[in-house]
């Protein structure tokens, strides 16, 4: 009969090591994940550029379509302030925030239930 050994684990190892675990992986990932969510949100306080650019060919006659009076081009912008919104935008930061945090103490009981199972292991 063959018997398996059971591998020391020697003191010492790098908490590193926890970082692999599937629990604490999707933790982390959740976390960053509200992380963007909060920077988005304060990103919509500031004010929205776009900037569009348009350009082609016209002319009636297909002989003279490439000369030189046969382009058109056109470029335009827009800029848009959020100014009445009732406290739209302060809501979604203060509810990302809140989210965010909530993500953060379930990343740290991951990673404190991940030292409480090496060290019962």
């Amino acid at each position: 009969m063959y018997r398996l050994g059971i591998p020391r684990v020697t003191p010492g190892l790098p908490s590193e090591l926890l970082v692999r675990r599937p629990n604490v992986r999707k933790a982390e990932a959740k976390l960053a994940g509200a992380d963007a969510n909060v920077a988005a949100a304060r990103a919509a306080f500031f004010p929205a550029i776009q900037l569009t650019a348009q350009g082609g060919l016209q002319n009636l006659a297909l002989a003279t379509l490439f000369g030189p009076g046969a382009a058109f081009y056109t470029v335009a912008s827009t800029l848009t302030q959020p100014i009445f919104e009732g406290g739209t935008s302060l809501g979604q930061l203060d509810l990302q925030k809140g989210t965010r945090e909530e993500l953060l103490q379930n990343y740290r009981k991951a990673v404190i239930s991940a030292f409480t199972d090496v060290e019962k292991a």
